[in-house]
């Protein structure tokens, strides 16, 4: 993660954090290494990385970056990961011994100052204690069922004494296999083709030859195809920027819908192909440089003898010179004028926006007029 030439980005606890300080390195490394809500909507879920998945990125120095820290301040930001504590104000509640990523902008950089920042952090990593090889459990989970299939994940943690593995279906074995004592993280695989419909028990077992550890156990429900119907989606639009938005078709899971179409009045913008039986499948639509006027979407799902129409969004486009407010998710070019908490701005690169990068937050690509 690039912890430089950023703008302020809400932390786990929902506290806005901005460049230049330990606390901003540890707190956005924990919200990876912990997992997070996305926008804080339970229905999307940013999964944890793996230690051994993160590295840090942070500028070697003053000239290499907006948002330089000092060794010590990054230091501090790598000691409250490791070994747990709290940065400034910020509690991390977990320990991760094992995160050793790190990187720098840049190699050049590092040089202009006599590696000052290569040879400090070889040095802090070179003194830590190596971690332990223990026979640790598996985490199994599962993904989603797609016409009886579905795939079984079980993540080995790292540095593991494991030199086996047996994945378990019920009582029966239905995927074995050896491994490597010591090494990072790994996930095995085990991929149900068209099971029938029912409740599916598993669970994994690892062992280092002596003793063995038994991961959590999951269930998955294949469900009978009679369970799929065919539901309406649900349409939204994003807010118009300089004639441009993008319309968003969410198909409910279990849905028997194999095609859609996406109507502009009473002509077909959009069509594609849809999977019935899986889960929630969302569509997305740009359109660009749209004339003043006001503009019907419904979007069409069909299915084998059946279709079924979504609710109706109307889009207003309005005169180009009243509208140019800034927004998130769009694709701005260079020289572009918008406004924001009302101040003008004009983009200097272009780039697509995210939340994060308000004007006010990016000067590297945003000018106040």
């Amino acid at each position: 993660m690039q912890y430089y030439n950023s703008g302020s980005i809400n932390d786990i606890n929902g506290k806005a954090q901005s460049m230049g300080s330990g606390e901003f390195y540890a707190s956005l490394a924990d919200m990876l290494l912990t997992g997070f809500n996305v926008n804080n909507d339970s229905n999307y879920f940013f999964p944890a990385l793996r230690q051994d998945q993160v590295v840090i990125g942070v500028p070697c120095c003053n000239s290499a970056g907006n948002g330089y820290v000092s060794n010590a301040e990054v230091q501090s930001a790598l000691d409250g990961l490791i070994n747990g504590g709290t940065v400034g104000s910020y509690k991390i509640n977990n320990k991760y011994p094992n995160l050793r990523g790190l990187m720098t902008w840049s190699i050049n950089w590092d040089q202009y100052t006599n590696f000052n920042w290569s040879n400090y952090f070889r040095g802090y990593f070179n003194n830590l204690t190596p971690p332990l090889n223990k026979l640790n459990a598996a985490v199994l989970s599962s993904s989603e069922v797609i016409n009886g299939s579905y795939s079984i994940s079980a993540v080995v943690p790292a540095y593991n004494t494991a030199t086996s593995y047996k994945i378990y279906e019920g009582t029966t074995v239905v995927a074995s296999g050896n491994l490597t004592a010591g090494q990072p993280a790994k996930t095995l695989n085990y991929n149900a083709i068209s099971k029938a419909p029912g409740a599916y028990i598993y669970k994994a077992e690892l062992s280092d030859g002596s003793n063995t550890v038994t991961s959590n156990q999951i269930t998955v429900t294949v469900p009978k195809a009679g369970d799929n119907t065919l539901q309406p989606a649900i349409l939204s639009a994003s807010s118009v920027n300089n004639g441009a938005y993008t319309l968003t078709a969410v198909v409910p899971k279990n849905n028997t819908a194999t095609s859609y179409k996406i109507y502009e009045g009473t002509t077909v913008a959009s069509t594609g192909a849809l999977t019935s039986g899986v889960g929630e499948v969302s569509i997305s639509y740009a359109i660009t440089n749209k004339a003043k006027g006001s503009y019907d979407y419904t979007v069409v799902l069909y299915d084998s003898t059946n279709s079924i129409n979504s609710n109706k969004v109307t889009v207003t486009v309005p005169d180009s010179e009243s509208n140019n407010a800034w927004v998130a998710n769009h694709a701005y070019k260079a020289g572009d004028i918008v406004t924001y908490n009302g101040g003008t701005y004009k983009c200097i690169q272009a780039h697509t926006s995210l939340v994060g990068w308000e004007p006010s937050a990016v000067p590297a690509l945003w000018q106040i007029q």
